[in-house]
């Protein structure tokens, strides 16, 4: 029994060393994950809008999974990394739209997409862009014809963006 007692505190003190020692690099390295999070990003964000400061949101909820992460750009507004599902499965279109303070929709552009060319990959034309960019956060946007399943999972990304916008950024 006293053996057991003494592995019990031996293993209490060894995880709380162990806590403690996480606890402190984290602290030490967030920074720095912040950073290497946003250089990641950072041409994609510059796409959208140009020499704007960049700032992670950290902590966020979304109840869909399809936000990967929300950039502050400056004064300009909100930039969203989404991945979705297409046609061809899991994550396989990735892209960002953005929200400007005016209440229009500021940017849009596709990071990658491993769909069916010419079919899927629709979603990077400039024809779609084109349809999305300018037009009122939370105003109905069309799905491409012959690309439905792809700009359909893109539309429910943006629509997932914009319930989060409106619900805690706006």
């Amino acid at each position: 029994m006293k053996r057991a007692l003494y592995l019990a505190f031996f293993l209490a003190i060894v995880s709380a060393l162990a806590g403690g020692a996480l606890t402190l690099a984290n602290d030490l390295t967030i920074d720095r994950i912040n950073a290497n999070k946003v250089a990641a990003d950072k041409a994609n964000l510059e796409l959208i809008y140009p020499g704007a400061e960049f700032l992670p949101i950290e902590g966020f909820d979304d109840e869909t999974g399809l936000i990967q992460n929300i950039y502050q750009a400056g004064d300009a507004g909100y930039v969203y990394k989404l991945a979705v599902n297409g046609f061809s499965g899991s994550g396989s279109i990735e892209f960002m739209v953005a929200f400007g303070t005016d209440g229009k929709i500021a940017g849009y552009t596709v990071i990658s997409c491993s769909d069916t060319k010419g079919i899927g990959d629709k979603v990077a034309s400039d024809s779609f862009v084109n349809s999305i960019v300018g037009k009122d956060v939370g105003a109905s946007i069309d799905t491409i014809s012959g690309s439905t399943v792809s700009s359909s999972a893109v539309v429910g990304g943006i629509d997932a963006a914009v319930a989060h916008y409106e619900a805690n950024l706006k």
